[in-house]
């Protein structure tokens, strides 16, 4: 097969605009925000609280420093400055808003420790708060039509050349198609083995060899080449790769056909070795530690709240029938590892099923009068809380499930290949599964799998946000399905 390769001025004309560098935007923005979150904080001291100019600068603007620093920790740390948090193409306020809560609440914890509160304005601290986070949000909505305006303009999208026509190169560039919220814009398909890859892979045509690639690098066409090749090409990729050396432009190795199974992965190093992060362990470092202080402070609270209610409950079942108050059940945890889980006893003594090999139906005999009110108020998981106290269970998490359960006669994890999963974190009281409608019996199969794939969601998106959401969610989700629950 020849293929006719094009001049390729004639091709690719250089384009005018210039092109924008992500990094530099970013950078630019986070100044930006700093500015406002300054300028707003001394407009409303000065103007709110203070009367006296020198006495502005002898304390207020040392103040204002920390609270500018303590912002740019806590942003950075939020991930608003993530590029496809500031360089999308929609204005994101609510993780802003967290991140300018935790700050305040940072500022308010050490004006407490350091005993200085009545030193501050307290009218100048809301209208600060009010007016900083109305101003962040402003600019953040003009930032965004100035990214789209960009983006129209093509001032932000990496002029790409891809190398490799073969099935890697091919799935490369089906898959930036596919992709709606790329940069990157594909400005040719090169490869010296012409007579073996198609003249056109999704519209994209075969320019030449690394040769024509390196001469359109020289007259600035080029931003970054994408090598596409079997990694088991050892030699034409290190060949590749020695041409393109000496060139000013991006060079990236694309995945293996492997790769593509795991997408959107982050990659690390690990002793000077590029890795690609399969899966990460969910919930860890400082995010593990705020998810034990949001349990302890939390389940605290709930006890204390809940007393009567638990007290009231633990006389009903001694009173009802014979045999414990509660009902101690095995079931699985984190890690997969079975955990003992507290509950108030439901059934009579001589009908319990530890093992939940036959799941509660409605009118079910084994259950007592009483408990079949615990069970519709789930009054009966109350003393799960306990178990939250204890550490083997968190707040908010996939609910434990107890070792026999099933779905349509047959064990959840012959069901659902991705259900050991839902134990890579502790299990909750509550979940994003039971406030989305699937708590309760699981007799089909749908139902469990549904259950899992809310239970998985969650584990990926986990945030203090997020389980402060499903909390104040949980009230309302347990009246709307009292009469499904038995």
């Amino acid at each position: 097969m020849n293929i006719t390769v094009q001049k390729t001025e004639e091709i690719f004309p250089i384009k005018s605009k210039s092109r924008l560098s992500p990094k530099i935007l970013t950078g630019c923005l986070r100044f930006l925000d700093l500015n406002i979150i300054l300028i707003s904080g001394v407009l409303s001291f000065r103007f709110m609280a203070v009367s006296d100019w020198n006495q502005f600068q002898d304390f207020h603007s040392a103040s204002l420093a920390v609270a500018v620093l303590a912002a740019a920790v806590v942003f950075d740390i939020a991930g608003i400055y993530q590029r496809d948090y500031c360089l999308g193409r929609r204005v994101h306020l609510r993780k802003m808003l967290g991140a300018w809560l935790i700050t305040f609440a940072l500022l308010l914890a050490m004006a407490f420790a350091l005993k200085i509160t009545d030193s501050f304005s307290r009218l100048a601290f809301i209208v600060w708060f009010a007016g900083g986070f109305s101003a962040l949000a402003l600019s953040r909505v003009i930032w965004v039509n100035c990214v789209r305006a960009w983006r129209r303009d093509g001032r932000l999208s990496s002029r790409t050349a891809v190398v490799g026509g073969g099935e890697h190169g091919t799935r490369l560039i089906r898959h930036l198609a596919d992709s709606e919220d790329t940069d990157v814009e594909i400005v040719g398909l090169f490869d010296d083995r012409s007579d073996r890859v198609p003249p056109d892979i999704c519209g994209h045509r075969l320019v030449g060899g690394v040769d024509d690639l390196i001469q359109m690098i020289r007259t600035n066409e080029v931003d970054q080449v994408i090598v596409a090749l079997p990694w088991q090409a050892e030699d034409r990729i290190e060949h590749i790769a020695r041409s393109l050396a000496q060139t000013p432009v991006h060079v990236l190795l694309a995945p293996d056909l492997v790769g593509f199974r795991f997408l959107n992965r982050d990659s690390v190093e690990l002793s000077g070795v590029t890795m690609l992060n399969v899966f990460a362990r969910p919930v860890s470092d400082w995010a593990y530690v705020a998810k034990v202080i949001e349990d302890r402070i939390v389940g605290a609270v709930a006890l204390f709240m809940t007393a009567p209610i638990i007290i009231g409950a633990a006389i009903a079942v001694k009173l009802d029938s014979r045999g414990p108050v509660l009902f101690r059940q095995k079931r699985l945890g984190f890690n997969n590892r079975p955990i003992e889980v507290l509950k108030f006893r439901t059934m009579y003594s001589d009908m319990t099923d530890a093992d939940a090999e036959s799941q509660t139906t409605k009118d079910d005999p084994r259950v007592t009068n009483v408990g079949r009110i615990l069970r519709k108020t789930s009054i009966d998981e109350l003393p799960q809380l306990i178990n939250v106290m204890m550490g083997s269970m968190s707040i908010v998490g996939p609910r434990p499930h107890a070792l026999g359960t099933k779905a349509g006669g047959r064990l959840f994890e012959e069901v659902v290949e991705e259900y050991a999963a839902r134990h890579k974190v502790k299990p909750g009281v509550t979940g994003w599964a039971q406030v989305n409608g699937w708590r309760g019996e699981t007799e089909t199969e749908d139902k469990i799998l549904n259950r899992v794939e809310c239970d998985l969601y969650y584990i990926n998106h986990w945030s203090i946000w997020l389980d402060l959401y499903i909390i104040m969610r949980t009230p309302w989700s347990l009246i709307r399905s009292a009469d499904s629950t038995y």
